[in-house]
């Protein structure tokens, strides 16, 4: 995932709406912003506070994810930057 500069390696897993609003581990545990906001199929993601603080990243910060599985070259592997 990379933002302003930054890059950090993450492990990217998707999930449903209702498993992401049943989570008790996820339960309360937003710090800024709120996962009711998300939509399914929307453009947005929710981050761990962590990543977030690695990347400068806030609320509403477009990041990228870059994936190394990309689009082969006569230059090599082209990652694919979602």
């Amino acid at each position: 995932a990379t933002y302003n500069g930054r890059a950090e390696f993450i492990q990217l897993r998707g999930m449903r709406m209702e498993d992401i609003l049943s989570n008790p581990t996820l339960k309360g545990k937003e710090v800024v912003g709120s996962l009711k906001s998300l939509k399914p199929g929307g453009e947005q993601v929710a981050i761990g506070s962590r990543l977030a603080e690695s990347l400068g990243a806030t609320v509403g910060s477009e990041i990228s994810i870059l994936n190394p599985a990309g689009a082969a070259t006569p230059f090599g592997t082209m990652p694919r930057i979602v």
